[in-house]
């Protein structure tokens, strides 16, 4: 079962399950590494709290009996990078100059790695770059669609540098977060059940500075931000879309 590498020693031992996910988490479901193909995923016991799981279809062998599993920093960072670029250099993607030559049926498919503990920041470099460049469009004709980002995340906890570039860009931008009955945490027992009060915290906080920054939704441009709710539903969609 992954635990964050950051999370050890005396902390390991004090921190109880759930808070412990503040040290890192994994979400992921499928694992393809070459010819093998390792399935995981989370299934939730009949009447049982909410996040409190049980593991199944779970397989893995730790490959490097050399390196304990709290050292992997390194080299996890070397092997990430070196598949990065060498998916690169296999594929020589070339990205068309100008979307004039791209046909309307044309779709790009650009696959990043997200692994912040191992200095693997694809997705912020990805999405730093697509912000920058729906700005610059802002100088569009009146009669042209204006750009467009809807986010959307279960557990408001937006990342600080992608809260700065809502915050300093023109693009309209709309977000979804779970209310706090829909978060997962709703009615746990113990401190965890406040856990959704905090989200809640979070989110006038940015809306705080989204106000300061002259940027509240108005006449369908700024930044909007809704709670998503549904009797008996709790909402943990992810993602981004963006139109220009």
């Amino acid at each position: 079962m992954f635990r964050s590498p950051s999370l050890r020693g005396f902390l390991a031992k004090i921190v109880p399950p759930r808070f412990n996910e503040g040290w890192g988490t994994w979400h992921a479901k499928i694992y393809g590494v070459d010819d093998e193909v390792i399935i995981s995923g989370l299934s939730t016991k009949p009447g049982a709290e909410p996040h409190s799981y049980q593991q199944e279809n779970y397989f893995l062998d730790w490959p490097d009996p050399q390196t304990h599993p709290h050292e992997i920093h390194v080299k996890a960072q070397e092997a990430l990078s070196a598949f990065q670029l060498s998916q690169r250099t296999i594929h020589g993607i070339q990205i068309p100059s100008s979307s004039n030559n791209l046909d309307s049926n044309d779709v790009l498919l650009f696959p990043i790695i997200q692994a912040g503990q191992f200095n693997i920041r694809e997705e912020e470099s990805a999405l730093s770059l697509l912000f920058r460049n729906l700005h610059a469009s802002e100088g569009r004709p009146a009669e042209q669609r204006r750009p467009l980002i809807d986010l959307t995340s279960g557990y408001f906890g937006l990342y600080v540098a992608y809260q700065n570039l809502v915050l300093a860009n023109d693009v309209t931008t709309r977000i979804i977060a779970a209310s706090p009955k829909a978060n997962g945490f709703y009615g746990s027992k113990g401190i965890s059940g406040r856990i959704p009060e905090g989200y809640t915290l979070l989110e006038q906080q940015f809306m705080t500075a989204v106000k300061r920054a002259g940027r509240l939704w108005k006449q369908g441009t700024g930044v909007q931000l809704t709670e998503w709710e549904k009797d008996g539903w709790t909402y943990h969609a992810k993602g981004a879309h963006f139109y220009a």
